[in-house]
């Protein structure tokens, strides 16, 4: 509560709200994931050894692993929180059934951590060479590193401990995990301990924020091979959950309608449990109002929301087969890196491992084979250290690869991907190129753009009574301001309204569809014109133009004759009307 002199309580009137928010969410069938602490920011005096001191939320994840009046002060806002009881739903938090993932606290990986808040590091420090003399460690050049981060792991799992143990005796029933960001080698030895793991990525993350000037990166994800994508699978744990609970491609990067495509069928590929994008919306008042474009939120990204459709097809009705195998990165506990093995999530499921090998020799400090804790059904291939360094060579000089289903390809030399499925196809192309599937070839005749072609009525495509055709480029607000070769500052975010660059397709349907009918659709999926169809034999042609009817179109709808009278229309914001 924002008057108080403690942090920890509950604002009523914001408590309120959440609890009709998630009593809405759970009515419609609409899950939630939760974390115990994000920002929230301490007051002076909070913390007895800093009276004049407040901190802010980085300092504060830091500072619960190593300071007993952080712990306490983390442990007495949760008990606020779960013990409350929703009025709107009957029940209290820590019982509540739609709350399907509990996250202790959000990003709080100390290996990536400390090095942005130096006065909680120094804390560290401190405490580390306390540490080192009652373990009567010779601290040198060689084992420094290995034994702070041995220091760092031990550091967090017995906070971790305390704050699990915390929540089961609250009566918790939802799982828990921590340490939901990055991977670095020592997270594999903590997430043994969580009931699910969860990791967030990101591409074209801004230096700042969304504060300007700020600096972005402006390219595609493809030809740096989903870097941080493929960074992400690797921390999957094969025994247990595996979620997305943040992730984002983010504005005003050119080529973000790209993120949902490439998420959806990859993570419908790697077999993840969860994809959660980062964000609709963070403020309840612009979800009713008309603004400009930010960061990370596409509630007023007309062409992202799109996006979304795409991946639900790939990932939630299951279009995309998940690998038929799977590679299992066996990690030493004491290895202090691994080779960068990364691009094999374009190739098959990955996960990593850590393990102990008592009396085994190893060829390297980096890996061993054990699979006594893992099905062995679901392993097919593991990586020796010495395999996994010849593995990330050839990875290095790859370009193309090809998923074990046949169904993804991605090429990072031409910077193209495509997804073909039975009931739904799809095509990122960087510029002039062709996309060849199965049922249908997409000609991009006019800079970066992302397409989808999707059966809407679960039949598949070459049965299909309705399809959906989405021609995605990109969103830009009104009147910002770019410096650099590439555009990569960004010095104003610019004004409404908010405009989609030009675009222009051509696209050839392996299948007869003389007796359909093609709309173009507006932003709000209303029909508001026929877009011509050449059909000859067994082949049906159409082009695709952003401008179009004086409108933006970026999705069409193919219908049967039998359907179309019915004037059903496609929805950017809930599917089909």
């Amino acid at each position: 509560m924002e008057r108080s002199p403690n942090s920890t309580e509950l604002d009523p009137e914001r408590l309120d709200r959440l609890d009709y928010l998630v009593a809405a969410l759970k009515k419609r069938g609409i899950y939630l994931t939760l974390d115990l602490y994000t920002i929230r920011a301490t007051r002076p005096g909070e913390l007895p050894a800093y009276p004049d001191r407040s901190f802010r939320h980085d300092e504060y994840k830091g500072l619960i692993y190593i300071d007993d009046a952080a712990m306490k002060n983390w442990m007495q806002f949760s008990r606020n929180l779960l013990e409350h009881r929703n009025p709107y739903t009957g029940l209290s938090w820590k019982k509540e059934p739609a709350i399907v993932f509990l996250s202790l606290v959000n990003e709080d990986t100390l290996f990536d951590l400390l090095r942005k808040v130096p006065f909680v590091q120094k804390i560290y420090e401190e405490e580390f060479m306390r540490y080192a003399a009652r373990k009567k460690i010779q601290l040198n050049n060689r084992n420094r590193a290995a034994e702070y981060d041995r220091f760092l792991t031990a550091r967090y799992l017995r906070g971790y401990r305390k704050m699990r143990d915390f929540c089961r005796r609250q009566g918790v029933v939802a799982p828990i995990c921590g340490q939901n960001y990055c991977n670095y080698n020592p997270q594999a030895i903590v997430r043994r301990e969580f009931d699910y793991v969860d990791n967030h990525f990101y591409h074209g993350h801004p230096s700042t924020g969304g504060r300007t000037p700020l600096q972005f990166n402006p390219a595609s994800a493809i030809p740096g091979k989903l870097s941080s994508l493929t960074d992400a699978a690797l921390s999957r744990d094969f025994r247990k959950p595996f979620v997305i609970s943040e992730y984002d491609f983010c504005t005003p990067n050119p080529c973000n309608v790209e993120g949902a495509l490439l998420t959806g069928a990859y993570g419908a590929f790697q077999g993840w449990d969860a994809i959660c994008r980062f964000a609709y919306e963070g403020k309840p008042e612009r979800c009713r109002q008309e603004v400009p474009l930010a960061v990370f939120t596409i509630r007023h990204d007309p062409l992202r929301l799109l996006s979304e459709r795409a991946a639900q097809l790939f990932f939630l009705r299951g279009d995309v087969k998940r690998s038929n195998d799977a590679r299992l990165i066996l990690q030493a506990e004491t290895a202090a890196s691994y080779p960068r093995l990364q691009p094999l999530a374009l190739l098959n499921a990955v996960g990593t491992m850590a393990v102990s090998c008592p009396g085994f020799s190893m060829p390297s400090p980096m890996g061993g084979v054990i699979l006594k804790e893992i099905p062995r059904h679901f392993i097919s291939a593991n990586l020796s250290a010495l395999e996994a360094e010849a593995a990330a060579r050839e990875l290095a000089g790859r370009k193309k690869f090809l998923s074990d289903t046949g169904e993804l390809s991605l090429d990072a030399g031409n910077g193209t991907f495509s997804v073909i499925t039975p009931f739904s196809e799809g095509a990122v192309l960087p510029g002039c190129g062709v996309a060849e599937g199965r049922f249908a070839r997409i000609e991009n005749l006019r800079g970066f753009a992302a397409f989808a072609v999707a059966s809407l009525d679960n039949r598949p495509l070459a049965s299909s009574r309705r399809i959906l055709l989405l021609h995605l480029t990109s969103s830009r607000n009104s009147n910002m301001i770019f410096r650099g070769r590439q555009e990569e500052h960004l010095q104003s975010w610019g004004t409404l309204p908010i405009l989609v660059r030009n675009g222009a397709a051509k696209l050839t349907l392996n299948r007869n569809l003389s007796k359909f009918r093609c709309y173009a659709l507006d932003l709000n999926g209303v029909r508001v014109g026929d877009i011509p169809l050449t059909v000859h034999k067994e082949h049906t042609m159409l082009s695709l133009y952003t401008g179009r009817f004086g409108k933006v179109i970026a999705a069409c709808e193919l219908v049967s004759e039998d359907l179309h009278s019915q004037g059903k229309h496609f929805s950017r914001e809930g599917g089909t009307k």
